[in-house]
This record gives C-alpha cells, structure tokens and sequence, in this order.
C-alpha cells in the first residue's frame, strides 16, 4: 500500500469557524446543515450558507464534508431527501452518515455521493469497517476507543480510508452509545441534542445513600480532552487517511490556534518523522486556547482512572501561581507565564471559581503592561481570595488576536494565478488567466485602446491594478504584458477586466464540484414526491399511520 500524507480535517460551527479551519492549513472540513447533524446547539449552516461555504472551500482546494449523522425519524424522510438532492447538486464532497437506513437510501438515490461512516457507528474491529465497505462506503471514522494495536490490525485487513480523531473532547461513554442525555433530560446525543450530563458535579453513594471517600473530585464522568500531537508518526505508520480535530461547538478562535499547530506538526512530522519533536510552545498554545486537562486517550491502552478530570469540566487554562497576599482588594502572587492586560486569569477557591480580565498590574512599584515569569505582580481583585489559593491563566489576548487576524485578514489560502495582458491601438483590453491547477479563462473589456496623449499604459500600471485581488482565492504569480507603445487604457477599465477575469476563473473552479441529476433520476424525483403527497395525505386522515415510500 502507498501511504499517503493524511489529510487533516477540521471542525466548523458557523462560517467564521469555517474561515478559520482554511486559512490555518485545514484539507477539509466537515460542519452540519439545520438539520440532521449532531451538534444542534452548533451555529451550523442554512442553505443559503452552505452554498457559500462550499464555494469559499472548493475554490481554495479544500473538502467538506457533511454531517448527516443522527438517527433518522420515519416521518423525517421527505425533509431529508429534499436536503439530500440539495446537497448533491451542491457538490458536497461526502456525508457523515450514523443511520444505516439513511445510507441505503442515499446509495439508491445516489450512488456516486461518497459517504463516510460516523463515529457514531461504533466501529472499532476489522469486521465492522468490512461490512460497511461492502455496503459502498468510502470511509470510516472510527471510535474513540480504538488504540494503537487495533488501528494496525485493521488496517491490515483493509484498504479502506480510515479516519481518527486525534483532539478535542471525549466521550464518557463508548462512542454512539451514549443514552445518558436522553434518559436524564430526554435530550438525545443521537438525535444532536446531548446536554453533556457527563459534565455535571456528582456524589457517589453506597447501597445506603452515605458518600463514599477517595474521589479526587466532584466530576467523576467528565473526561479530559484528547490530544495526540506527540503521536502523528505512529498514525501515520498505521496508515490513517484523516486527522480529524473535535470542536464544531467551539469559537473560532479556538479552531484557529488548534489547526495552524496541527497543521505545522502534521508537515514536519510527515517531513522528517525519525526527528520529529512538539515543542513546549506548541502544548502552550493548545492548553491556553481551552483544555480540561490533556490525554491520550485509549490510544496505548485503557488509561483507568488517568481519563478523567475530575476536578473541572470545562476551560482549565495554565497554572499561572498561587496568591502570597489579599489586602484592600488587592492581591500579590508570582507567576510562572507571561502576564499582561487583556489576559484572562481564573481563581480556584474554597467556594468555586472565580475568574477576571487583567487590566492593570503592579510590578516593582511601577504600572506593567506586560510582565515575564518569575515576575511578582499585584493585581486589583473585587472578590474575596484569601492566601493559597491557586490561579490560572485562562486566555491570552495575544494568542487570540493572532487567531482572529487569520479570520478578519486578507486570504492567506491562495491559488497561484498566471496572468497575459494583451493592450493594441484599437483594440479591447485582454486578460488571460491560468491558476496552477489548469483552469482558465480570458475576457476582453470594452474601451477601444486609444492613443496615449499624456500617460501610456505601462507594464507596472498594469501589475499594480491586477494584483489587486483582494479576499478572491488568488495570488498573483507572474504577469506577461503584450502592450503596444504609446496606447492608453483608463485604471478603471483595466479593473473592470480584472474582476470579470477572477469571477470567472472562480467559476470555472467551482463547476467540477457541481453535479446534474440524471434524467431517470429527476423523473424518480417527480414520482416520489407525488406519491409522497398521497401517503401524506392518508395521514392526515388517519393519525398515528407511519408510512415508508421505497424509491
């Protein structure tokens, strides 16, 4: 088998979180539409976005991918075909798919639509990503459970693409068989509603209700997060085809800073796997844009007890010192990070905790807009601390900003652009294009080249106005100028060109996405829905009837 360098997949919620996953190195990208996903509290997409998104990815080289994840009610059927032709003329590049049923219709109606097996499956043997290769699936995304040793053995007895998580938040439960949501608040994780009751403080009792000792703390189910960024070479050797980082319920920000460090971890393992090494900067970074504690996971075998964080369900931050001094609203402590204003630090006292944002720092005597470690500051605080209690560095504003840049900012994921000018007395502008994956275009202007009377067009007049690309897909790599002596051409004209020139080299890298319904397939179409009609219909009619229509 030829390895291949593993793609790696990121999460997105909304359409900033999409920008973020491409502009820090995401291959793809896989998010939910209004429905049918498994994260419902997500921002997610309506249609009108997911076009949008599919076009801001596919014209930048990037995959998404489309959670159709939940189970899937009898009576939700019409909505989710409908949703399921969108789609496919959208030209999303696959689905995420949990309900058997649904993946037998999707295959009748569609048999080229790729599809790839959630995580949701359970899948975690050879047996079980052979039987959903011969059912037509393309890809699996194995469970959370599945360690080092079994991913070697199935890959082994498959050819089939493999896809792992390798960050973000864990299931307490094995993956996809989780009822704990719906039993306690009837709020199903498969139905993309989970209410993380595995998040909760709980007290054990004995058979007589009396508390038991020796839990290190109140959340006993609630699970640190995983991180596998030491363990990339190892996952490529077990020839996994995607990375794929958990997070479709996180800030963009958050996306941001987990996939640019994945994504540079990723080239260089790939690179040099022998030397490969993470740096500490790396595990800060990841730590400060949220963590509940970090582990492995099953992925060297049951880690026990080592799973859980059971003394903070969400953002734990880093250790940042403890407090020496609280006087007059104002406390004392040494600190091991880098501090300054805009930071957001977290207090772990008797009662709770209680967090704030640095806007001011006392150092030596002196105001600090910044201070180093090892520094002893004083802060004001307007609730009460008292001598001991441990402090935690929870948000670093320059992390976030760096983060946000890459989202607000001018496109970094771009396509190069080849660009010839061709500009005659008496004749229209031409541009011609050609991007590095071989799509093309030309479009000539309408202003007729005229004798220059005081400024003739020039070769560096032409450039400034065509690289002027703005947020498009493209970067100017080089420019090829046929421009006769002494002709004029207007800025405005030579911009006018230039758009129409990218919107249709856009266009032309869009339509191999795009896919047409075949005639029997439009046809079949026509008929469901009529006798879909019927049957509803009937129901109406008869209350309580469940009814299946067979394509």
């Amino acid at each position: 088998m030829i390895k291949r360098k593993p793609e790696l997949l990121a999460p997105a919620g909304d359409p900033q979180a999409l920008k973020a996953a491409v502009e820090n190195g995401a291959d793809a990208v896989y998010l939910g539409g209004e429905m049918f996903g498994a994260r419902a509290y997500a921002g997610n997409f309506d249609r009108s976005a997911l076009k949008s998104a599919l076009e801001y990815a596919h014209a930048r080289n990037v995959r998404i991918y489309i959670t159709v994840n939940t189970l899937v009610d009898n009576g939700e059927l019409g909505e989710l075909t409908d949703y399921l032709f969108f789609l496919y003329q959208e030209g999303a590049d696959a689905l995420i798919i949990q309900d058997l049923g649904a993946a037998g219709l999707i295959k009748g109606l569609f048999p080229d639509f790729p599809l790839h097996a959630s995580t949701q499956m359970t899948v975690h043997n050879a047996a079980g990503v052979k039987f959903l290769e011969d059912m037509g699936f393309q890809r699996v995304i194995l469970a959370r459970e599945v360690g080092l040793a079994d991913l070697m053995e199935i890959r082994k007895e498959s050819l089939m693409e493999l896809e792992v998580f390798v960050h973000g938040a864990l299931c307490f439960c094995y993956s996809g068989q989780c009822l704990f949501s719906s039993m306690i608040g009837g709020r199903s994780g498969n139905r993309g509603c989970c209410a993380q009751p595995c998040r909760l403080p709980y007290h054990l009792v004995d058979e007589k209700g009396r508390e038991l000792s020796g839990i290190p703390g109140e959340h006993p189910l609630s699970p640190k997060d995983l991180m596998l960024l030491r363990e990339l070479p190892d996952l490529f050797i077990a020839g996994i085809s995607s990375l794929k980082i958990e997070g479709r319920m996180k800030r963009p920000e958050y996306v941001a800073a987990v996939v640019r460090i994945y994504r540079e971890a990723l080239d260089r393992a790939w690179d040099d796997p022998q030397n490969y090494a993470v740096s500490s900067q790396e595990i800060h970074d990841l730590a400060l844009v949220f963590n509940r504690g970090f582990t492995t996971g099953y992925f060297h075998g049951n880690p026990g007890r080592q799973l859980i964080g059971y003394t903070k369900p969400n953002n734990r931050g880093l250790y940042l010192g403890r407090v020496l001094r609280f006087e007059k609203g104002k406390i004392a402590f040494k600190t091991r990070l880098p501090l300054e204003a805009g930071d957001e630090i977290e207090f772990w006292t008797g009662d709770g905790s209680r967090g704030l944002t640095v806007e001011k720092m006392n150092f030596a005597g002196r105001k600090a807009e910044q201070v180093s470690p090892g520094s002893q500051v004083e802060i004001s605080v307007s609730f009460h601390v008292q001598k001991g209690d441990r402090i935690f560095k929870t948000h670093d504003r320059r992390l976030a900003e760096q983060a946000h840049e890459t989202i607000t900012g001018i496109s970094r994921r771009r396509v190069p652009l080849y660009v010839r000018v061709v500009a005659h007395l008496g004749e229209p502008l031409l541009l011609e294009g050609r991007d590095e994956d071989g799509f093309s275009a030309a479009v000539r202007g309408e202003f007729i080249g005229e004798k220059a009377i005081k400024h003739e067009l020039t070769r560096e007049t032409v450039r400034v106005q065509v690289d002027r690309l703005g947020n498009t897909p493209f970067d100017l790599m080089d420019l090829e100028c046929d421009i006769e002596p002494g002709v004029m051409f207007p800025v405005s004209e030579i911009n006018a060109v230039r758009r129409q020139l990218i919107i249709a080299l856009e266009n032309a890298r869009l339509r191999r996405f795009q896919r047409s319904l075949p005639a029997d397939l439009r046809d079949r179409e026509k008929a469901y829905w009529f006798r879909l009609k019927e049957r509803a219909d009937i129901c109406k009619k008869k209350p309580g009837t469940v009814f299946w229509i067979s394509r």
